[in-house]
């Protein structure tokens, strides 16, 4: 995202779209959002691979 600012185009892809968010301020923070929940998953992944016999 160039600008920085959350924006919600009625033409923009669903493929392109992340949400829906309760409130303009949860939209205007999707990239930390988004880096918690990779990281948490990333994490889970770890303790998942860990835990296996190889």
């Amino acid at each position: 995202m160039d600008h920085g600012r959350a924006e919600n185009p009625p033409d923009a892809p669903g493929h392109r779209r992340l949400g829906p968010y309760d409130s303009a301020e949860q939209a205007a923070n999707w990239r930390q959002r988004l880096d918690d929940r990779n990281e948490q998953w990333d994490d889970e992944d770890r303790r998942w691979t860990a835990g296996r016999d190889r």
